[in-house]
């Protein structure tokens, strides 16, 4: 695992251009295909954003399905890539608070003979801090966080965030937290003086005053390429009155070379992955 400000040098095999999946997994609810997708994905990816990891010293394999270990299982099928994570609480599931130990986490896994030289990296909080859920609470207890990593590309320098947002209240809209949470974002955005990426999953509808703020210095690729949704067609709300088709977002600065973008249709959570291929 790549701990905060250590430096990791990895070779070259392409010269400059790069791939990036993000993706909330559902805690590993779609587990068979899901595992599928990173697999073949890995081939050619540089870099995977993930939310929703939960990794467990514990003997169960799921809980209310989820998969409290999935992060063992991912580690598994991506041998070839560093690990960074992110711990954003425990004793939880995606139904509430567990007797037993799981932690939730962001990851960010790099491959590692990729053309990047990662220089630092670090988690932010945008809401509380990193706690274990004790029964009684509920998942809108929990905190939300965003991780970064600072890097290079031959002699140009990145840094990407990876966030998950906060989950409630359900409505995706404007809250006081949520805007608070963009604040964090555009203000720690704003001192990096490199190419920036930000993704993951916001729980955000667009035109909200959340989104519209990180739009003031940054390009949104769900917008700019008319994605006409995020959430997956197994997504226990798809089709049904109500159904919320945003979450997810990647913005990128003017000096991101963006060569492609799209949000492929892959059944595989029940949001939709975000693939980036930019230099």
């Amino acid at each position: 695992m790549l701990l905060r400000d250590e430096s990791l040098t990895i070779s070259s095999l392409q010269p400059t251009n790069m791939k990036l999946i993000c993706l909330n997994i559902w805690g590993g609810k779609a587990f068979g295909p899901l595992m599928e997708y990173i697999k073949k994905e890995s081939k050619d990816t540089d870099i995977f954003c993930f939310q929703e990891i939960f990794g467990s010293g514990s003997d169960r394999k799921e809980s209310n399905g989820t998969r409290v270990d999935i992060l063992t299982d991912i580690k598994a099928v991506l041998p070839g890539f560093d690990l960074l994570l992110a711990p954003i609480g425990s004793n939880y599931d995606n139904k509430g608070p567990v007797d037993f130990d799981v932690v939730e986490s962001n990851a960010i896994f790099v491959r590692k003979n990729t053309i990047a030289k990662i220089d630092s990296s670090g988690t932010v909080f945008v809401r509380g801090a990193f706690k274990k859920l004790a029964m009684g609470e509920t998942l809108q207890d929990i905190p939300s966080n965003f991780q970064y990593i600072r890097f290079s590309v031959a002699e140009k320098k990145f840094t990407l965030c990876n966030i998950h947002g906060m989950a409630y209240p359900g409505h995706k809209l404007d809250t006081p937290e949520r805007l608070t949470q963009s604040k964090i974002l555009k203000e720690f955005l704003a001192k990096e003086k490199d190419a920036k990426i930000l993704c993951g999953d916001f729980n955000l509808m667009p035109g909200t005053e959340s989104i519209k703020t990180l739009e003031e210095e940054m390009e949104n690729l769900i917008g700019k390429f008319k994605i006409e949704r995020t959430r997956s067609k197994v997504s226990p709300w798809f089709g049904k009155e109500g159904f919320q088709g945003f979450a997810d977002y990647m913005f990128v600065s003017k000096n991101v070379n963006v060569l492609r973008f799209e949000v492929p249709d892959a059944d595989v959570s029940d949001h939709l992955p975000l693939m980036l291929k930019f230099s």
